[in-house]
């Protein structure tokens, strides 16, 4: 999810208007499969652990994107 206006900031009161409308843009992804099953020889831990790198991965690359909003279509 993306605000071009910052709202509901620690610094700000709820109930102050923005001075611009806000553009929220919400962005969805396919639903993936978790793919926690072991591999041949693999415990679950270390299906686990595999999981979470991969889910930081996508996140880590998530956040480096909006980092730099992009104008809403």
């Amino acid at each position: 999810i993306h605000v071009t206006e910052p709202l509901l900031t620690r610094e700000s009161a709820w109930w102050r208007v923005p001075a611009r409308r806000p553009i929220f843009t919400v962005r969805f992804h396919p639903p993936e499969h978790p793919g926690t099953e072991p591999h041949d020889g693999e415990n679950t831990n270390s299906a686990a652990r595999r999981l979470n790198q991969r889910w930081e991965a996508f996140f880590s690359k998530e956040i480096q994107g909006a980092r730099q909003p992009t104008e809403p279509a």
